[in-house]
């Protein structure tokens, strides 16, 4: 093997395992519901990171990188998926309980 095939080989590996290390991440939010302690910034970082990483392999046709680019791409997009989701959720949540409690102020002042 040549120094280019073994580096691909290492490089793709690479890349498997960053999707891998996503994975703990998206259950917990999964299980807790919750995305509290969790940055949406820095995971919408690694996904535009990981979205050129994949459009560059797509451009110098490097098959083999694009599936690893693209499955550590989907591995973290699920997890800024669920932080989207319940950090919207959270403040939809607190809008509604927040315009309550101004429901329940205007009847207790009256």
């Amino acid at each position: 093997m040549d120094a280019k095939v073994i580096s691909t080989l290492l490089y793709g590996i690479a890349l498997f395992c960053n999707a891998a290390l996503f994975i703990p991440q998206a259950w917990r939010i999964f299980k807790r519901k919750s995305a509290e302690e969790t940055d949406l910034i820095t995971f919408f970082g690694f996904n535009l990171i990981q979205l050129f990483g994949f459009f560059d392999r797509v451009y110098h046709q490097d098959y083999a990188l694009i599936v690893g680019q693209g499955v550590s791409f989907l591995a973290c997009g699920l997890v800024t998926v669920q932080l989207l989701f319940y950090k919207m959720n959270k403040f939809k949540i607190e809008g509604e309980a927040s315009e309550r409690m101004r429901s329940l102020n205007c009847v207790f002042i009256r």
